[in-house]
């Protein structure tokens, strides 16, 4: 039976990822409704200039188009000066599902102009969490204190490796623990690195780093990872674990869902 006591409430963030500034009207097209040779003269046309938040628009509405030409004209507003262009950039990156998305991303990984930046670095984390594949442990890893610049970007990449499913994210997470904890039997951040060995692993040693240690070192050497996430014990952490990774999609459902439900309360 899983122990699982993940009693910060703040640990996940409750919040969707930041959207872009409010923009014009742009008609909403599913993405299976439109080919991605047109998407990618849309954007071709849409993306220069100075119309900011029409270009904001444009990127969340044909960036997920997954295509791997979509995905460079996609990558090429990371360039722009505006940060909510590159932050809707980002998002799109994140949601869209060709694999030259992942590959474009951690191409980022020594941009200034994003991972020195608070809210794009944030976003930017999260991106590389999403596609839950093992080539971006490597830049959630490496430097993850010595370079993040805040206690959100921390907790991105550290929630963001608990989304890869694979025994080298364990790997990586306990190296983080033992090189911030290590003996003195605490870390900061301990309530994501445990929310994230809990999705991984099933287990849940509490807030002590040195039980983590034993643990691991007992472990390791047998530990498979399954295909399927460990589900969290508390009922608010498992749901705000789900909706961080939903795609807008599944959040769009998400919302209408509790609206019915809100409306019909006897359902």
């Amino acid at each position: 039976m899983l122990e699982i006591l993940l009693f910060a409430p703040l640990c996940l963030p409750l919040q969707d990822p930041p959207d872009p500034a409010p923009a014009p009207e742009v008609e909403k097209v599913e993405v299976d409704e439109i080919s991605p040779k047109e998407a990618i003269a849309q954007l071709k046309e849409g993306l220069g200039g100075k119309d900011y938040a029409a270009q904001a628009a444009l990127l969340e509405n044909l960036g997920m188009v997954p295509d791997k030409g979509v995905v460079k004209e996609v990558s090429k507003a990371l360039k722009s000066k505006d940060q909510t262009v590159q932050l809707s950039a980002l998002i799109a990156l994140r949601f869209n599902t060709d694999p030259s998305a992942l590959a474009s991303l951690i191409k980022q990984k020594k941009n200034k102009k994003i991972i020195d930046v608070d809210e794009l670095a944030e976003e930017y984390y999260y991106a590389l969490g999403q596609h839950g594949n093992k080539k971006a442990i490597d830049v959630l890893s490496n430097g993850l204190y010595s370079g993040a610049k805040n206690s959100k970007i921390i907790r991105a990449r550290i929630l963001s490796l608990g989304h890869i499913r694979h025994v080298d994210s364990c790997e990586a997470l306990m190296n983080l623990l033992k090189s911030r904890g290590g003996k003195r039997g605490h870390m900061g951040q301990m309530s994501e690195f445990r929310t994230s060995m809990a999705v991984l692993t099933g287990e849940d040693k509490g807030g002590n780093t040195i039980d983590w240690i034993q643990w691991w070192n007992d472990a390791k050497k047998s530990l498979k990872i399954s295909t399927d996430e460990w589900p969290l014990e508390k009922r608010n952490a498992q749901r705000q674990w789900l909706t961080l990774w939903a795609t807008p999609q599944e959040k769009e459902e998400m919302r209408k869902k509790a609206k019915e439900k809100k409306q019909n309360p006897g359902d």
